[in-house]
């Protein structure tokens, strides 16, 4: 993959989750949004400064607690999930959450994996009036996704996909 389209994707990805951050109250963050963007860009430079050396499981052991802090994980695993998500009893809910955190690092460590460059900078913050801005295209994506495994193999299915996609994008 070229340079430039991993500077795209790295981007756009950042963007997508980025955006999520600002979509909930987060109760362990620093006093801005623009405070808890920088801090996931500051940790998502580092892992990609030292990518090789790191490794996949290494990458994502250093970006795992940093996407814990920074999103609110609990949300936008319900609702990603949708409507069925009610009918969880809390267990499944912990399992789901906990499922679901593990694979948004995954895919930051997987796509945050060398560095060549790259600037990952806050430009501006907006604050929005209702709070929930941005997290839309990210959690429609998931839920689209979800929907089908909830609907062949319900909520355990669900988890065991989500731990399976995690566990393959950390061996790589």
């Amino acid at each position: 993959m070229g340079k430039a389209t991993l500077s795209f994707k790295a981007a756009a990805l950042v963007a997508g989750f980025g955006l999520g951050i600002l979509s909930y109250p987060v109760h362990a963050a620093p006093s801005s949004g623009g405070d808890t963007v920088k801090g996931l860009y500051d940790a998502l430079l580092s892992t990609m400064k030292n990518g090789r050396m790191l490794g996949q499981s290494g990458r994502f052991n250093q970006v795992d607690p940093v996407i814990r802090r920074s999103f609110d994980i609990a949300s936008m695993a319900r609702l990603s999930i949708g409507p069925s998500w009610t009918g969880l009893s809390d267990v499944q809910h912990q399992q789901v959450t906990d499922s679901f955190g593990r694979y948004i690092s995954a895919i930051y460590a997987d796509r945050f994996d060398s560095y060549a460059g790259q600037k990952l900078e806050v430009t501006g913050e907006q604050p929005a009036p209702s709070g929930n801005m941005g997290a839309i295209s990210e959690v429609a994506t998931r839920r689209s996704e979800f929907a089908v495994i909830l609907k062949n193999g319900g909520i355990d299915g669900l988890i065991a996909a989500l731990n399976s996609k995690t566990d393959a994008l950390i061996s790589r």
